[in-house]
């Protein structure tokens, strides 16, 4: 119906998932209610080695993946980091060693946040950090924007290899991720001018 949200996100995992063959997957739903959440995540604790959730992490009333996480048995290592996008991103260990990811409900903070923490951490389970490539790419087109967290921006990679800045609307912009190869990672309080560390969405 015109009036329910879209589920962008699940779509959005699946195409990254995909490229990484040695995951096998699997998804289901689940109501933002805290008894259905629960259930859900045990059923997937029990089978699997690692689960990711979408949603549900912030602050309100309705975010009870958090205290479902915790129901589980398992222990919360983080809740919130200083990052844009995705400052609610949760991280937990189940109790027998499972990989728990809450990861924030918008597109673009779910994008960056797999690819930038799940995927290396999935990568770890899977002793494959040295397949994994690490980029330095040159930024042009920048502004004179600074933020006090650690800033994943959107960029668009250009004919002769360099980077270009995306304008973006904020984390719920999909035409802004959509347009772009992947983002770079700026430091707190710089500018976005030089060379950064560059995260592409081939997640292979």
């Amino acid at each position: 119906e015109p009036w329910q949200i879209r589920d962008s996100n699940g779509p959005l995992l699946e195409s990254m998932l995909r490229a990484c063959p040695w995951i096998e997957w699997n998804r289901v739903s689940a109501r933002d209610d805290l008894n259905e959440i629960q259930t859900r995540l045990k059923e997937a604790l029990d089978v699997s080695d690692a689960v990711l959730l979408t949603g549900g992490v912030s602050m309100g009333d309705t975010d009870h993946v958090p205290a479902a996480v915790r129901h589980c048995g398992a222990e919360v290592i983080f809740h919130r980091l200083a990052i844009r996008p995705g400052a609610p991103v949760l991280g937990a260990v189940g109790s027998e060693g499972q990989l728990i990811m809450g990861l924030p409900g918008n597109p673009v903070s779910v994008a960056v946040t797999f690819r930038r923490l799940g995927l290396e951490l999935l990568d770890r389970m899977a002793r494959r950090v040295s397949g994994r490539r690490k980029l330095k790419i040159q930024v042009v087109g920048s502004d004179s924007k600074t933020l006090g967290l650690v800033w994943y921006r959107l960029v668009q990679i250009q004919a002769d290899g360099t980077a270009l800045l995306l304008a973006n609307q904020g984390s719920g912009d999909i035409r802004s991720l959509g347009l772009s190869d992947g983002f770079i990672e700026v430091p707190p309080g710089s500018l976005s001018q030089g060379m950064f560390a560059f995260y592409d969405w081939n997640t292979a």
